[in-house]
């Protein structure tokens, strides 16, 4: 009897549920009982569930009296859960009932729940506390149920919630989250560490289907976390937000393994047409990645269609590829398997079919697992196996490259600009007394290395090239070695552009060219300085006057002051002691000029035994004449040369550089024309020049005036002057000599206006005029007369002409123009003219030689130059200078000069011409010397083209 009270009072109190909705309904729930065992139970199919439609919901206590769960007429929809529990025990029962939620199981492929299954309201028909605790993932009812009792709740859920509970003892529950609690950190560890594995793989050999596969691992780490609720209590997500992020890291892990599927089966080389709407629908995963944040159901519905249709495709195209012999493809079936059995499992749960425990989703976890570790596997193998491919290979190459670097002292230079990581050989830092390594790392330690002038232009340079992308260039620059000195190095490199079009790779060779930058810097040198003396020559010389002129800061006085100095008897130096000695004057006068100078002003030796000085301190008339006066006093020293004790005397012209002076060519004409009244004056005195002295030039002007326009008055013509074989008494060739027809004056001859023309930088003009000319006849005069050594012409050139890199260009124009034979236009510069500056004018006369024309020595004998500069320049023939010619019947030492040159020039392979021959005896002279060809009065004075062309006509046969 004492059993069937609490029976019947259960009984009445599920009796009296009634629910007043249009009419009254009774429930009858069957108690659970709770006393036993088991660690588990699942109640979900004991629980009872009244939809809440606006009605009354209420329950008759025991005792009596009711509990109402809703009076009716709420607007707010929900669901009430019943669910009976009895303790039949004679102790007290404590037991847990949690209702999981966020579960996969029953979830729906389609339209998934996103956290609805929340209980909001518990009550108790007997009052017993029931407290509602939220966990991750479940909500949880502690209940003590008193012995021999029945305990009924009632539990509130939003409308259409489907609640999974289940009934835990205690102890059991504490141990199941332990292990279960083990197993996923042991799971997310394992994802974790295949991550970090990938990664590093990844950071030392680089590639594409590496980072995609550790971007694989990544997405899928995150989705473990997720899922098992840790990044939802991290960000103390509520179950709406909770849901989304699921569906975003399931989103996240779609895409990653897209990517990933479509580098790891090739198909851009097997199946393009695939791989480039592969491409497309990963860009396309990011709007549903966003879909998932706004709209949850929708997201999370094509994420899981999504998964199931890339797994199937994926498998029938790893079959279909490995099936051909692709080993990627075969390498991934195993992880595949274990992702297609990951992907039913999952489906079959979320359907509600099969699968629908609580270790379910651990389990799949695991399987997604066990497929990233053989994932892992599979790229390290490939990695490895290209590599172990590759290695033998690029060995081979890396050494020949290595030889071919290191034979050529060149080194390699490759610079990461994304990482900023740079490599530089170590054959380099070898020269620079560097360890290995020193210069490797980071491109700011390798602009540290550099001159501190070179970095900033290293720098600007660099950046232009990086921002044009794909480009090559050269830049030159210092470093610095541990001696602290500097040497010159150039880069030449390549750099290949990224997505952005901005360079994300330069890589080149760094190549020592200390020597060539010397080189170039003695060649500049020599161009604009006196090879004998050192002194700026006079192309450097006027550029400073220039700057002179230009000046704007001299207010007290003439903005400069100009010394032009000539020495008076230096031919007696030279005729009596030697060229030698000669020399060592000019190199002696030139120090003692240098010492007389300030830092600002300049000397220069401008030609021959010319020297100028440019004084821009202390220009004032009265100040200028005392330091020219000096100047004469200090060259007036006596010094010993060759043992005799020579006093040189030397005279100079002063010009002050006014206001009215905008030309340096000016003031220096007014300097030479005070030189030129100094000596006419007396020997060692100094001139200033005035206007009164200019008026002994005022006829000068008129002339150049009248030669500023000849050419183009046509007033200008070439003369030939015949150049006869000795062997056989033909005509060999012409020298062109340039006539002036003045239409007052007559015809004047060279003497008459070459001086005024080099003076006034017309002699260009009329040089190449007279080249052109002397190339049309003679292109006419070879194609009329066709000899097996055809006739040549031969044209003076000035120093105005040889030193200027235009004439090269002029040359070669003419050249083509008028299609002579080569080496048949001869240019014909003196002796005294190369030894201006040989260094410059060898260079110059190979240049020529190079483009066809022929080179001819004029005067020589009588020069002061070494005999040894002869093989130094490219003559093709020497010419003596009229005076030995016509000396040497009648003296011995004529004679004997004659014949060294002729025996010198045919040692060195040269054709020799003896100029000024008038007399038949001079003929026969120079014809028992052995000199091969003549010039002279004695075959006729200089005539025109057309006059020319008769005398070849009767000449040109025996």
């Amino acid at each position: 009897m004492r059993f069937l009270f609490p029976v019947l009072r259960f009984v009445c109190c599920v009796l009296a549920l009634t629910v007043l909705a249009g009419g009254s309904r009774a429930h009858a729930l069957d108690a659970v009982a709770v006393e036993g065992p088991g660690a588990v139970t699942e109640l979900t199919g004991f629980v009872d569930r009244v939809p809440e439609e606006g009605g009354r919901i209420a329950l008759e206590k025991p005792g009596g009296g009711e509990l109402v769960l809703a009076k009716g007429g709420e607007t707010e929809r929900g669901t009430w859960w019943f669910l009976s529990l009895r303790n039949r025990s004679d102790a007290p029962v404590t037991r847990l009932l949690e209702n999981r939620q966020a579960g996969l199981a029953g979830s729906g492929l389609v339209w998934p729940e996103t956290g609805r299954e929340r209980i909001t309201r518990v009550e108790t028909l007997e009052g017993i506390d029931a407290k509602l605790v939220e966990a991750v993932h479940a909500q949880r009812i502690s209940l003590t149920i008193p012995p021999r009792q029945t305990v009924t709740l009632a539990m509130r859920a939003e409308e259409g919630a489907a609640l999974r509970l289940y009934m835990w003892h205690p102890d059991a529950f504490a141990a199941y989250q332990a292990r279960l609690a083990l197993l996923q950190g042991a799971l997310i560890g394992i994802a974790g560490l295949l991550f970090i594995y990938l990664t590093a793989i990844w950071i030392l050999s680089g590639g594409v289907h590496t980072a995609l596969g550790a971007g694989f691992m990544a997405a899928a780490v995150f989705a473990l976390l997720t899922g098992f609720g840790y990044t939802g209590a991290m960000l103390d997500a509520g179950p709406g937000f909770e849901a989304r992020l699921r569906f975003f890291s399931l989103g996240l892990l779609l895409t990653a393994g897209l990517a990933f599927g479509t580098r790891q089966l090739a198909l851009a080389h097997h199946l393009p047409r695939l791989a480039e709407a592969m491409r497309f629908v990963v860009y396309g995963m990011g709007g549903v990645l966003l879909l998932t944040l706004i709209w949850p159901e929708a997201g999370g519905t094509v994420i899981r269609l999504g998964i199931a249709l890339a797994l199937a495709g994926a498998s029938v195209l790893a079959f279909r590829i490995a099936d051909e012999g692709a080993r990627p493809a075969q390498l991934w079936l195993p992880a595949l398997f274990f992702l297609d059995a990951a992907a039913l499992v999952a489906g079959l749960s979320a359907m509600g079919v099969f699968f629908t425990g609580l270790m379910t989703e651990p389990a799949i976890a695991g399987l997604l697992v066990i497929a990233l570790a053989l994932t892992a596997f599979a790229i390290a193998y490939q990695v490895q196996t290209l590599r172990r491919r590759a290695n033998i290979d690029a060995l081979e190459v890396e050494q020949r490259h290595a030889f071919a670097l290191a034979g050529a002292r060149t080194s390699v230079w490759a610079w990461d600009i994304l990482s900023d990581v740079l490599y530089v050989s170590p054959l380099l830092e070898a020269e620079l007394g560097l360890e290995t390594g020193a210069l490797c790392g980071s491109e700011l330690g390798w602009r540290e290395r550099m001159h501190g002038d070179d970095r900033e232009t290293y720098r600007n340079a660099l950046n232009t090239y990086i921002a044009k992308g794909d480009t090559h260039f050269r830049i030159e620059f210092r470093l610095r070695d541990e001696a602290d000195e500097h040497r010159w190095y150039a880069l030449q490199a390549t750099c290949m552009s990224g997505e952005e079009g901005y360079a994300v790779r330069c890589t080149g060779t760094v190549e020592d060219v200390t020597a060539e930058r010397l080189g170039e810097e003695r060649l500049m040198r020599d161009a604009v300085h006196d090879a004998l003396t050192g002194l700026p020559n006079r192309a450097l010389f006027l550029d400073r006057l220039a700057r002179a002129v230009r000046r704007t800061d001299a207010f007290d006085g003439p903005r400069a002051a100009l010394i032009v100095l000539d020495l008076d008897r230096f031919r007696v130096v030279n005729d009596t002691l030697g060229f030698g000695a000669g020399d060592t004057l000019l190199v002696t006068l030139a120090r003692r000029l240098e010492g007389m100078i300030g830092p600002e002003d300049t000397v220069a030796r401008m030609e021959g035994d010319e020297f100028a000085v440019l004084l821009t301190e202390g220009t004032a008339r009265e100040d200028a004449l005392e330091r020219a006066a000096a100047i004469l006093d200090v060259l007036g020293q006596p010094l010993e040369l060759r043992g005799q004790e020579v006093y040189p005397v030397a005279s100079a012209g002063l010009a002050l550089c006014e206001d009215r002076h905008e030309r340096p060519e000016d003031l220096l004409k007014e300097a030479e024309i005070a030189l030129f009244h100094a000596k006419r004056s007396g020997k060692a005195g100094v001139e200033l020049f005035t206007h009164d002295l200019r008026e002994g030039m005022r006829e000068q002007l008129p002339l150049e005036q009248d030669l500023r326009r000849a050419v183009e008055r046509e007033e200008m013509e070439a003369y030939y002057q015949p150049i006869m074989s000795l062997a056989d008494g033909r005509v060999a060739g012409f020298e062109a000599l340039l006539r002036w027809h003045h239409p007052e004056r007559g015809l004047l001859t060279p003497d008459d206006f070459i001086p005024l023309a080099e003076e006034t930088g017309i002699i260009i003009d009329l040089g190449r005029f007279v080249l052109e000319r002397a190339a049309n006849d003679l292109s006419g005069w070879q194609k009329l007369f066709p000899l097996r050594r055809p006739l040549f012409v031969s044209v003076n050139v000035s120093s105005r002409q040889l030193l200027r890199h235009d004439l090269i260009q002029d040359i070669e124009e003419i050249l083509k123009e008028s299609q002579i034979e080569p080496a048949s236009l001869k240019l014909e510069v003196t002796e005294s003219l190369v030894m201006e500056n040989p260094e410059l004018a060898a260079r110059m006369l190979r240049r020529i030689k190079k483009k066809g024309a022929g080179l001819s020595l004029d005067d020589f004998g009588t020069g002061y130059s070494s005999l040894s500069y002869i093989q130094r320049f490219p003559f093709d023939t020497l010419k003596i200078d009229r005076s030995f010619v016509s000396e040497s019947p009648s003296k011995d030492e004529a004679y004997v000069i004659v014949q060294a040159m002729v025996m010198l020039a045919k040692g060195l392979g040269l054709d020799v011409v003896a100029e000024g021959v008038e007399t038949v005896e001079q003929e026969s002279h120079m014809t028992a010397l052995g000199c091969g060809f003549a010039q002279g009065f004695r075959y006729g004075p200089a005539m025109r083209a057309n006059e020319a062309l008769k005398f070849i006509a009767r000449h040109w046969q025996d």
